[in-house]
């Protein structure tokens, strides 16, 4: 081989290294500019993998990698301003693959390709699944699919949905209210002023509270096998609290009464309560006539005296702490009424058992262990508890401005300081940057 060959040959083997180092470094580039950083002026919070955004004037939807799935062609309108001139994209979001857009004042719905495949001719949308979806038009509400055709030929005054809940719906017509499932079957009379709901998560069962007049009837639906039932009807009886099976009702001399689903045995309390929790591992917490509060057994006998202030206890946690106040003051004790913390804080937030979140009397926030120790310094302006566990937003006054991160339990910061705004979802962190540049980040 010629030496002149020798060098192409190098030359070219080079080049080809050289082009795949830089392809390399601009995917690496690319990757994060396109899946970490979102440039738009507000970002909506990520679910189901996508997200609506705008640049203030119009919105659309992306994917979490920042494909576009619509252009910023919708119209922003008054429901999404908050404060301070602030959009909120948050409940512009797919469900079940469908997501609504405006148009002008109106509604219509689009699928995940971005095709608009309902017209904006609703004053409101809201997608239960693709075969279920709540539309409004003019002053009445009613069920259709995503084909747009009308369900149940029936409509409704309101329609209110329940959180967490896809198969039972409160309807009004006549100032009446009624239950109906997702198939448009009316359970209910219409007959009632008021339908509310207690959600008992240990067992998966509802208890709908239907009051009319002094009365109230008792519906029970599980979640899970979708078995909706009558239990009983209370003349003169008030619902407060669904837990572990059991109602807990106030009669008209103001007694409480206990109602279990299971037995459909109802038994009345003998003493005259201002307040009465549910009994957690056999302890209420009890709030007497001189407004102090104390703790009783299923018995009814005193298990800690009536001694603390009735503004700031807590029923007793699974582990056996509550929250309890002397003088304005709060402390944690346990079940045998020995002090786990002081009465030296303003607020406690019980993590779990041996670890607190406080406000302490100089109005500072901080983690403490079941010794009173810092967990976490002092030197946050807040610490504010999430729905997610062991995820604490922290946040930090700096150069006439509020910056946000967030630590765990033990004080680890998971995200730092240096954000002017988090929101937390099921998936992902969305961080604002000081740039003012989104940034995605998984959880």
């Amino acid at each position: 081989m010629s030496k002149s060959k020798k060098i192409v040959i190098i030359l070219t083997t080079l080049s080809i290294s050289l082009c795949l180092i830089a392809l390399l470094i601009y995917t690496i580039l690319n990757f994060k500019e396109n899946n970490n950083v979102l440039n738009y002026k507000y970002v909506g919070i990520p679910s189901n993998h996508y997200i609506a955004v705008s640049d203030g004037k119009k919105y659309g939807y992306i994917k979490e990698n920042g494909e576009p799935v619509t252009s910023l062609k919708y119209d922003v309108i008054d429901s999404m301003w908050v404060e301070n001139d602030i959009l909120n994209l948050d409940n512009f979001k797919f469900t079940d693959g469908l997501a609504e857009y405006t148009n002008d004042i109106y509604y219509g719905l689009l699928n995940e390709n971005g095709k608009e495949i309902i017209d904006p001719i609703y004053n409101s949308i809201e997608v239960i699944n693709k075969n279920l979806i709540i539309v409004s038009n003019g002053n009445r509400f009613y069920f259709i699919n995503s084909n747009n055709k009308k369900l149940f030929n029936q409509d409704f005054e309101m329609i209110t949905r329940i959180d967490n809940l896809d198969n039972i719906f409160i309807v009004s017509n006549e100032g009446k209210q009624a239950l109906i499932n997702s198939k448009g079957i009316i359970l209910t009379e219409y007959k009632y002023d008021s339908i509310y709901e207690f959600v008992d998560t240990t067992n998966n069962n509802y208890v709908f509270c239907a009051t009319y007049g002094k009365n109230a009837d008792i519906y029970l639906y599980n979640s899970e096998t979708l078995s909706f039932t009558k239990l009983k009807e209370f003349d003169n009886y008030t619902p407060t609290i669904f837990y572990n099976n059991n109602v807990y009702l106030v009669n008209q001399d103001e007694l409480y009464s206990i109602y279990n689903i299971m037995t459909n045995d109802l038994i009345t309390l003998k003493n005259n309560y201002v307040a009465l929790g549910p009994f957690i591992n056999s302890i209420a917490l009890a709030i007497d006539n001189n407004d102090l509060v104390g703790y009783i057994n299923e018995k009814e006998e005193i298990v800690i005296d009536f001694q603390y202030d009735y503004n700031s206890a807590s029923n007793f946690t699974d582990d056996g702490l509550a929250v309890v106040g002397k003088n304005n003051l709060v402390g944690v004790i346990n079940t045998d009424n020995e002090q786990v913390l002081d009465f030296n804080y303003l607020e406690i937030n019980i993590i779990n058992n041996d670890r607190f979140l406080v406000l302490d009397q100089n109005d500072k926030k901080y983690i403490i262990d079941a010794r009173e120790n810092k967990v976490t310094d002092d030197n946050y302006d807040d610490i504010e508890l999430t729905d997610f566990s062991d995820t604490f937003i922290v946040s930090k006054a700096s150069n006439n401005r509020t910056l946000y991160g967030i630590i765990n339990s033990n004080g680890e910061e998971i995200i730092p300081v240096e954000y002017e705004d988090i929101q937390i979802s099921n998936d992902y962190f969305v961080l604002k940057s000081k740039e003012n540049e989104y940034y995605l980040e998984k959880r």
